[in-house]
């Protein structure tokens, strides 16, 4: 079965509503939705310091998106979020970017 593709123009759509909403703390399980369940998120860094950082299993990739957002939501008091870029094609959208964290851990 041929997977079915987005336009450029409504990757990089979604990819601009994720980061707006994303800001406006809309609600993690709202955001998630926006995906398919077989989303491709990934977030670079350390794997074994939260939970939603790295590559993850099919099942498991919207789950661990809701799961970036909740906790972004819950434990960080101050964000620095510099978007680069945007790239989009007919099949992903990627947003390139560098955050800053002020973490709330009290």
């Amino acid at each position: 079965m041929k997977r079915k593709t987005v336009s450029e123009e409504q990757n990089r759509y979604i990819a601009q509503r994720f980061l707006a909403s994303v800001g406006e703390r809309v609600d993690p399980n709202e955001i998630a939705a926006m995906f398919s369940v077989d989303v491709q998120f990934e977030i670079a860094g350390d794997v074994g310091a939260l939970p939603w950082i790295g590559r993850r299993t099919r099942a498991q990739r919207r789950l661990r998106l809701h799961y970036f957002i909740r906790d972004t939501q819950c434990l960080i008091k101050g964000i620095r979020f510099d978007v680069q870029d945007i790239l989009a094609s007919d099949d992903l959208g990627i947003i390139e970017s560098a955050f800053v964290l002020y973490c709330a851990l009290s």
